[in-house]
């Protein structure tokens, strides 16, 4: 036999499923929605998780594939909390975000997902997904 071995806990990434869908009457506004399986109760913090949106633009005069990360820079005041609800599946949450006028033409929008913690939030889910005007 072998020997007994010690290993640190490692969370596994939660399963999501994410759609972006512009609105067919205004073109500006984006629907979001994330589904997959959530808590309703951990250590004494109600759930489900909560998911946000928000809308990141890409900085002026960058390359996404050179500069990463960097290349992008969030809009202000526009984090948006999306609304869970349950589903088949497990959790849906949904809401919607709108680009901003006159800012350029190429954004995306970042959602992230947090379980309470006790007290704090703890980031379990982020994804970034590019739109253009």
């Amino acid at each position: 036999l072998s020997r007994v071995q010690r290993a640190d806990f490692v969370q596994l990434p939660a399963d999501r499923t994410r759609s972006l869908v512009r609105d067919p009457k205004k073109s500006d506004t984006i629907n979001v929605t994330v589904s997959g399986l959530s808590y309703q109760m951990l250590q004494s913090a109600a759930g489900p998780s909560t998911v946000e949106a928000s809308l990141e633009r890409r900085r002026a005069d960058t390359e996404p594939d050179k500069a990463g990360e960097l290349a992008w820079e969030q809009i202000p005041g526009s984090t948006t909390a999306l609304a869970p609800s349950a589903a088949p599946s497990g959790t849906m949450w949904a809401g919607q975000v709108t680009l901003p006028k006159a800012q350029g033409d190429r954004f995306r929008v970042v959602i992230t997902e947090f379980e309470r913690f006790g007290t704090d939030r703890r980031l379990v889910y982020t994804d970034a997904i590019e739109v253009e005007r």
